[in-house]
């Protein structure tokens, strides 16, 4: 299980009890769940990302969109799409070379 932050307004999670209803919202759920559920356009972001961009406790009670919180919540959105782009990314692995292995040069 991981934390996560709703960057949307309302969202339910398809077959969950995972109901999302203001912005800012933190939510534990499992890591699996989470990253299919971001796949399938859940708007959630690891908290670290929500956190860097630097939502006071005021702005996200208070709920009105100055233009300062407008601009926050646009960036909140682009963390969104950046996660969801690191979800869909292949993953590259490194290749292992063992100890016993010799290079080209080792050859010659």
């Amino acid at each position: 299980m991981s934390s996560y932050r709703f960057v949307g307004s309302y969202q339910h999670i398809f077959d969950t009890p995972f109901e999302l209803k203001r912005f800012g919202q933190l939510i534990e759920m499992p890591d699996d769940l989470a990253r299919k559920s971001v796949s399938d356009g859940a708007q959630l972001i690891p908290p670290a990302d929500f956190d860097a961009i630097g939502f006071t406790a005021e702005e996200l009670k208070r709920g009105v969109d100055t233009p300062e919180l407008a601009a926050k919540k646009r960036q909140a959105w682009a963390a969104l799409q950046a996660f969801r782009q690191s979800l869909s990314a292949p993953e590259v692995l490194e290749p292992k070379q063992s100890d016993e292995a010799m290079t080209h040069d080792e050859h010659v």
